[in-house]
Parts: C-alpha cells; structure tokens; sequence
C-alpha cells in the first residue's frame, strides 16, 4: 500500500507542477490544488489502520484505490469555467471526501469514545468532506449566504488544510507521547479537544459571528502552538528518527508564525480593520501553511511513522447474525463439539491482572463451569426515566424474542428454564462457543439466547458473548475483576468498562458499532445462605437504566 501512496504522491506532484504551464488559475487556487493531489494522499497513509489480522478497512481501500479518479476530475473542473461542467466534475471529488468521511466514521464507531488521539485523526477525516463541499459550491459557482467566491474557496481550503491535518497531527503527537508515557497528560487533552472544535467553529464564525470567529481562532492558534511547543521540546528526545524531528521542528516552527498572522487577521475582522488583507493571507499564512507547516509536517511524520500502542481493532466477533425473529431455536446443536456443561470450562482460564481465581468461591465457581445444573430467578428494575423505554422496548423483544425482559409492572420475579448446547466453531468463527438459552417458564418464549466464547489480546482474557439481533449482533465483550467491598469479595465483577477491548458492540457483516451502552455483573456468596447472588447493572450514555438482580442455587 505505501508504493501505491508514493506513487501517486510523486504523480500528484508531477500534475501539480504541470499545472503551472497548462492551466491559469490564481495563486490560492493552484493552493488547494496542492492540497488535492499532493498532500492528501500522505496524509492517508499517515492513517493507514489495520487490524490485528492485518486486514485494512473496506473505506480505506476504496478510498486509495479510487483516489487517482476523483483527483484526475478535480484537476479536470479547472479546465472550464465555474459554472455546472465544472461543478459536475468536482462532484467526484466530493464523492470521493464522502468515502474518506466514512472511513474516519467506521474508524470512531468501531473502536468508540476511546483514546482522545485517535479520535482527533477520526475528526480530521471527517471533516475533509466539508472541504469536499465547499470546493464543489465553488465549481458550481453557488453564492452561499453571500459569501462570494473567495470566501467560499477560502473555507474549501480551510477544510482540505487546517481541519484535515491539524486533528491528525495532534493525533499522531498523541501516539508519540501514550508510547513513551503510557498515559497522555491533561494539557494534550485539552489541545486536542480545542483543535477538533475550533476547526468547525472557527467556519461556523465567518458564516455567524465575528466575535464567534475570533473566539475559536485564539483557541485554535493557542492549541496549535502547544502542539509546537510538545513537538519542539517535549518529545526530541523521544523521536528516534532525527530528519523526521528536523522535518517537524521546521514545521512547527512556521506554524508559530502562520498562527500568528491568523490572529492578526482574525483581530482584523472583528474590528472592521483590514491589518492584513485576503490576497497578503494568501501569500503568507497561506503558503506558508501549506509549505511549511503541512507538506514538512506530513514529510517528518511519514519518517517518524507513529503507531496505535494496543490495537484496538479485528476483535474476534461471531458469525452468526440474526433475522427478523431469534427465539429459543436460533442456535443449532453442534454433536461434534462439547458437550459443555457450563458458560465456562475452567474460570482459571481468566486468571490475569486485576482478578485472581483463588479469592472466588467454590460455589460460585461451580456454577460458571456447571451452569446446567442451577437454577436462577431474576427480579427487574427499570429505573426512573426509562418506563416509556421499557414499554416499547418490551413490545420489540416479545416479537422478537431476544432480551425479552419483564416490565416493572409484570411480577418481580422471572422464574426461567436454560439449556446449554455446543455450537459449531467453524461457523461462528471463534473457540469453544456454546449457546446458553433461556426461555420463560410462563410464556415458554425465550427470555435469552447468546453464544458463549472468549479470547485474548496482550495480558487480557476476555469473554465474549454475541447475542442475535435484527441484521446483526449484539456483543458483550467483559473483563473478569477482583470485587473491593469486604463482603463480596469472595466473588468477582464483570464488567464491560474499561480500556481496552472492552464495550458493547452492534456487530454487522459490514461494519461494528462501539454502543454508547455499559453493563456490569457483580457476583458474590453471602455468608448466611447457600444461594449465590447477582447484580447486573447497565448504563446508557453514562445514566443507569436497568439493575437485574438475581438468585442463584443448584437445581433439587
């Protein structure tokens, strides 16, 4: 893939300066077209992710392999007036930002809210289709809110440049230091924050409000120069690869002047005072923008190369995806594996960090390994807020038949039959799955139906549990935890909280969704009785909406 990248970064070059005899356009627009077809295809490859199975993302082949088109109609819009030719031409390119957009997308929904650094790199590909927008207004020769054509080419620019490459820069700085480090201090943060919000807002404030504009563009500048500051100073000694710190030391070093002439210009406009005028930006925070601080800083990063410290992608999912209905029949018994007696084969299988097998009690570990021989009862609690949720969500999962959970009104307690059967491993995917099915003792629907697993990643054992839904799955993927409080911590938590590869995930054929949704088990022996109890948690967007708590003993 990087031969592919150079090659068409040295051909982009190649047109770029051919250009200068064939086509006659003014100075800021042969800017973007350098943008275009010389700096965005490196700046890709600074993003290249793969998985850990060394599988790339779907939107980023795509994206590299249908970039020499979309950059070949770009250029082409030049050779004819703005007007609909040219404008229907730049809509490949717009096309082209899309796939770009949702490779940044597929990138943020899959790993979720997780490290701020990779966030800042998903934001930066996210936004490059508002500069792909922008520059087909321009082409089309659309007058927006009646900004005129050199505003509407300035914010194209501004999305092609400061917004594309400034979170991704910040994001590969994030690498740098989470490597050295292994944490990344509150003022990286804070920068990173600043820069992901300030590049809209400051586009936000040329269309709404002066002082809006100036606001985002002192955030702006004064993030970007911490970012020169951690590059300059903060991490020289880190960067092993000494023309690649060169590189960025001379970028970051222009970028302190080219932020400083962009709060100049900013001060300007709020004050009605022109300090410096469109075409002197052009020349020098523009060139030197895309000169300096870019094509340098792109350059030094290339050679440096940070990479993600855990991969956070290519976590084993199930194959199985549901239909319209799930039920109690969904799995099919697999006679060559197993039998499995219970969820687990042996819980020392998850002895790691952070949970020892040895403080939990037998009891309670009999009944992970031999889940068929106990029964359970659940009581269900929607919280507060949530009654409207759960009576919807009720009529869902009754259709369904999947997570079919009671209502607060509908009895305390679900008195529940389960089965456990071996499934076919080669059709899910992963190893020793087998399927726990609960059905209603009531209603004889089924109640929950999931296919247990587990894998490993770096010192972590993870359980892994797919549940079938509507055109996908919902995975649970939880970590084992030793419990703190004295009284129940001859039990253990299992939680979806944490950061790695833990989370609740909507999984698809084509993509996973990191859901913004938390659950917790905390299991425990009490002392007085031989029955085991469970509480599982679970939040949405941080808001706890439903507590289950359970009663668990052997069968008589």
């Amino acid at each position: 893939m990087k031969k592919i990248i150079i090659t068409q970064a040295l051909l982009g070059l190649g047109l770029w300066l051919l250009s200068f005899y064939i086509l006659h356009v003014p100075q800021i627009e042969r800017l973007l077209l350098f943008g275009m077809l010389v700096i965005l295809p490196v700046t890709l490859y600074l993003t290249e992710t793969k998985d850990r199975n060394g599988n790339f993302f779907k939107t980023y082949l795509l994206s590299i392999h249908l970039y020499p088109i979309a950059a070949l109609l770009a250029f082409a819009s030049y050779f004819y007036p703005i007007g609909l030719t040219a404008g229907l031409l730049s809509s490949g390119w717009l096309l082209w930002t899309a796939m770009v957009c949702c490779y940044g997308l597929f990138r943020l929904l899959a790993r979720g809210m997780k490290r701020i650094e990779e966030i800042s790199i998903d934001i930066g590909l996210i936004y490059l289709i508002l500069g792909g927008i922008w520059f087909s207004i321009f082409q089309f020769g659309i007058d927006v809110m009646e900004f005129g054509p050199v505003i509407t080419l300035l914010t194209a620019i501004h999305f092609h440049f400061s917004a594309l490459i400034t979170p991704i820069f910040i994001g590969l700085l994030g690498r740098v230091i989470r490597q050295h480090n292994g944490y990344l201090p509150p003022l990286f943060r804070i920068i990173a924050v600043g820069v992901m919000l300030s590049s809209l807002g400051i586009a936000i404030g040329i269309t709404y409000s002066r002082v809006i504009e100036l606001m985002f563009v002192v955030i702006y500048v004064g993030c970007l120069w911490i970012y020169a500051y951690f590059t300059i100073v903060t991490i020289r000694r880190v960067i092993k690869n000494k023309y690649g710190y060169i590189l960025l030391l001379s970028s970051s070093a222009t970028l302190i002047i080219t932020m400083g002439l962009a709060f100049y210009y900013g001060l300007g406009r709020l004050l009605h005072i022109e300090f410096i005028s469109i075409p002197d930006m052009v020349s020098l925070h523009g060139i030197g923008n895309a000169f300096g601080f870019v094509f340098l800083g792109v350059m030094g990063w290339v050679l440096v190369n940070p990479k993600v410290k855990e991969n956070p992608y290519g976590i084993p999912f199930s194959n199985y995806y549901g239909k319209w209905k799930i039920g109690a029949d969904f799995f099919q018994e697999d006679k060559n594996s197993g039998p499995y007696k219970g969820l687990v084969d042996d819980i020392t299988t998850f002895q790691q960090p952070g949970f020892n097998t040895n403080k939990v009690h037998p009891e309670i570990r009999s009944f992970y390994e031999n889940t068929k021989d106990y029964q359970l009862i659940s009581s269900v609690l929607w919280q507060k807020g949530f009654h409207l949720l759960s009576r919807l969500y009720k009529v869902w999962s009754s259709q369904v038949e999947q997570i079919n959970l009671p209502l607060n009104n509908e009895g305390i307690e679900q008195n529940v039959e389960s089965k456990i059967i071996a499934v076919d491993n080669n059709k899910d995917g992963r190893e020793k799955v087998r399927a726990w099915i609960r059905t209603s003792k009531e209603t004889k629907k089924a109640v929950f139906v999931a296919a247990y697993s587990y894998h490993k990643y770096q010192n972590n054992v993870y359980v892994n549990i797919a549940l079938p839904l509507p055109l996908g799955q919902m995975t649970g993927i939880l970590r084992f935890k030793n419990p703190q409080s004295e009284n129940k911590n001859n039990g253990f938590i299992l939680t979806s909280k944490g950061e790695q590869d833990e989370g609740i995930y909507y999984v698809t054929k084509w993509f996973s969704i990191r859901l913004p949704i938390n659950e917790r088990f905390l299991v425990w022996m009490p002392t007085d009785t031989n029955v085991i109890k469970a509480t599982h948690e679970m939040w949405m967007m941080g808001k706890k909406f439903l507590t289950i708590d359970y009663e668990i003993e052997k069968r008589k």
